[in-house]
This record gives structure tokens, C-alpha cells and sequence, in this order.
């Protein structure tokens, strides 16, 4: 419990004794609360900095050469990135961030992700206890588009509500995102977010969105229903959204 500032002209002397231990034990416990924060921002950095270095293992994986020069530009296109004579034009740094997730996360033509190859040739490979953590969170992750709770740029921490799936709300630790979403509660996100034990955080390719299109969203997902292969109604949607948040306000800082 918080107390306001002007709290203790509301009581009399007589109270001030138990009033300062309520005090005190709320203290402990906000206290406590921070040390618990502490431990799961601890750990948020932890992963995010395995996923960073899985992530240049599974960009390995890519096919070489002409084949692999192939495979990214059909997926530039495919998220409608500008092509010119065989180079890519990004728009920004997050904008090659996300041709990135997109080639490694979703799932390709044949329904299965480059993440999710890797997990099946896991004994092939050489990583470490939370690279696998995260490999393992990544192949078992979906996409979707959720509703902004609150964000705490203190604790790091973003709630959100998932509109296209039933589930609880997602508690997610991420440092730059939360300092983004600071006071902007009821906007909407897009993104792929990483269940890893204890910790969800997404896998760092978030889109935002504000409220007032989420009727003309939801709208766009609906229709997509009408593909019924589930791998490429994946990846039509990240396109979608992709093409989408080029006329969004919100500008997404990462870390």
C-alpha cells in the first residue's frame, strides 16, 4: 500500500507509534517488491542477451550464396520492403531488425520455422543452457496483436491483453519498450512475444499501433482466416502489420 504524502495529519498522536510501523512494513514490501522486480530484470537481460547471440546462429542456418540471397529478398518483398536491383533499401536499423525475426521465427511454406529445424537438430548444435532456453520458447511462439494494459518504465515491465487469442494477460520485461509505452496505455502492440519459464519478453520486433485502429485491425485478421494454411496465414499477418505500422505515430525503441 502507498501513502500519500499528507497522510499523517489525518491521524492523531496517539496513532503515530502504529502508523509509523504500518509505514515501516510498507516500506518492507515495497522494498521487497523492488528486489523481486530486480531479479526478473536481471534475468530479462540474461536471455535477451542469449537470444542475441542464438539469434547469429540461427541467421547461419540461412542458405549461402545465391540460394540464400534468394530466400531474403523474397522475404523483403514479401513484408513489401523496397528491392532495387537485388539490394534492400531499409528504413531503419529496427526495419532490418525485423526482415531478421521474420526469417528466423516464422514458420516457412513447408510449416516449419528456422527455430524450430534448429530444435530438432539441437545435439548438432553448440549452445548454451538459456540459448536453448530461448530456442526452445522462440519454436513453441506465435505472433499476435494485444492491447496495452500499463507500462511500467520502473519495474520494465508491459501488460498486455491478447486480442486474437484467449488468455490471460502477458506480463512482459523489456527496458526500451516499456520506456516507449510509458503513458500510453490502450495503444495496441504487435509482436511475437517468448514465454521462457518465469520471464516473457518478445523477441525484440514489436510494432505499435494506437487504439483508434483497433476495429480496422482485428477487421484485417479476420479476413486473413479465410487462408487455410496456418503457415502462410503466419506470415501474411506479420506482412500485414508490417505494411501497416509504416504510417504509425509511434516510433519503437529496442534494447
Amino acid at each position: 500500500m502507498l501513502w500519500g504524502a499528507g497522510d499523517d495529519t489525518l491521524f492523531a498522536d496517539a496513532y503515530i507509534g502504529p502508523r509509523r510501523r504500518m509505514k515501516q512494513n510498507s516500506r518492507h514490501t515495497r522494498d521487497n517488491d523492488m528486489r523481486s522486480y530486480e531479479t526478473y530484470v536481471e534475468e530479462y537481460r540474461r536471455l535477451r542477451n542469449a537470444q542475441k547471440s542464438l539469434n547469429s546462429k540461427l541467421l547461419d542456418c540461412l542458405p549461402r550464396g545465391a540460394r540464400g540471397n534468394t530466400v531474403i529478398l523474397s522475404a523483403a518483398r514479401e513484408l513489401g520492403y523496397y528491392v532495387k536491383h537485388n539490394t534492400i533499401v531499409f528504413s531503419s536499423e529496427a526495419a532490418m531488425d525485423r526482415l531478421y525475426d521474420f526469417l528466423i521465427y516464422e514458420p516457412n511454406r513447408d510449416g516449419k520455422s528456422v527455430a524450430q529445424r534448429f530444435l530438432e537438430d539441437r545435439d548438432k548444435h553448440d549452445i548454451s543452457p538459456d540459448e536453448e532456453t530461448v530456442l526452445r520458447a522462440a519454436a513453441n511462439s506465435s505472433t499476435s496483436l494485444f492491447k496495452i494494459v500499463h507500462a511500467d518504465r520502473v519495474t520494465k515491465r508491459v501488460d498486455l491483453n491478447d486480442l486474437l487469442l484467449e488468455r490471460p494477460v502477458v506480463s512482459i520485461y523489456d527496458i526500451n519498450l516499456a520506456k516507449t509505452l510509458q503513458g500510453k496505455s490502450n495503444g495496441l502492440l504487435f509482436g511475437r512475444i517468448l514465454v521462457a519459464g518465469n520471464i516473457a519478453f518478445s523477441s525484440g520486433a514489436t510494432l505499435l499501433f494506437t487504439e483508434d485502429e483497433e476495429s480496422f485491425l482485428l477487421k484485417q485478421c479476420e479476413q486473413l482466416h479465410k487462408i487455410g494454411n496456418a503457415a502462410l496465414r503466419s506470415r501474411r499477418r506479420v506482412a500485414l502489420f508490417m505494411k501497416m505500422e509504416r504510417h504509425s505515430p509511434i516510433e519503437t525503441r529496442y534494447e
